[in-house]
């Protein structure tokens, strides 16, 4: 009799993993298909559809800040250490190709799996590891747009909480300093935002919650895992980040007219 109970259980939680792959499984086909007609050309890391070019995110976050003024910003650096300003210069185009490949390769490694030469791999593993049974990953590297505001972007991973069927969005970052400063705020209506490397992911990460809630997925989650960050128990640090998409939405309708 007990066997058999123990037999029955074994067979009901079979299908139950059946169903939830299956259900995973078929809203990693709708993720794919809701925006299968946006392109991306790596040569020029550009976005288009319907054959026009169409702004990534990172761009739209851009305009939220000063330009940087590298001349200056390395003339007063290099004054201030005493070395020539072209010493500066290659210091920090340096550090910013470095910062590049460490991050191209963990998203690489994030996307496909396998074995990617950077040092970030072992917190993805230990990230997606760590992950809530009832969190399912149903895309990687999911490429999306908004056609009311014209924006498009890619996020890293997205994940489906099973219990209730929403979404949650993870993006891994490899910055040196994930809060360093630039001694200004950013442009209204963030004006309220110190210019920051966190500051700009929180916008990015709802601006792709805008182009998913448009296709009439629901989001209830932001998360940037900083792989670059580790402690005695953790590879990374996971920050979960605020819903500004109101606010958001208030700098779309300036930037575009939109009211």
């Amino acid at each position: 009799m007990v066997s058999r109970q123990f037999h029955n259980i074994i067979s009901l939680f079979s299908i139950y993993k059946i169903v939830m792959y299956s259900y995973v499984t078929i809203f990693l086909y709708i993720c794919i298909m809701l925006f299968q007609d946006l392109q991306f050309r790596e040569d020029t890391h550009t976005y288009m559809l319907d054959g026009k070019k169409i702004p990534s995110m990172s761009s739209v976050i851009s305009g939220l800040a000063d330009k940087f003024n590298l001349e200056a910003a390395s003339y007063n650096s290099a004054k201030s250490k005493g070395v020539e300003q072209d010493v500066i210069k290659k210091q920090w185009q340096f550090i910013n190709e470095s910062a590049v490949y460490g991050g191209h390769n963990t998203h690489n490694y994030g996307e496909k799996g396998g074995n990617v030469d950077s040092k970030h791999k072992e917190a993805v593993q230990q990230y997606l590891h760590n992950l809530p049974s009832y969190y399912k990953v149903v895309a990687k590297e999911i490429r999306m747009y908004t056609r009311k505001y014209w924006i498009a972007g890619t996020a890293d991973l997205l994940l489906q909480d099973l219990r209730d069927g929403s979404f949650i969005i993870s993006d891994y970052k490899t910055n040196k300093n994930l809060f360093k400063t630039y001694n200004d705020d950013l442009h209204y209506p963030f004006d309220n935002y110190i210019n920051s490397p966190y500051n700009k992911y929180i916008i990015q990460t709802n601006g792709y919650q805008i182009m998913l809630e448009e296709a009439g997925l629901v989001v209830k989650e932001r998360h940037v895992i900083w792989v670059a960050k580790r402690s005695a128990s953790s590879m990374y640090t996971l920050f979960k980040l605020p819903d500004v998409t109101d606010k958001l939405k208030e700098y779309y309708a300036i930037r575009t007219n939109i009211i």
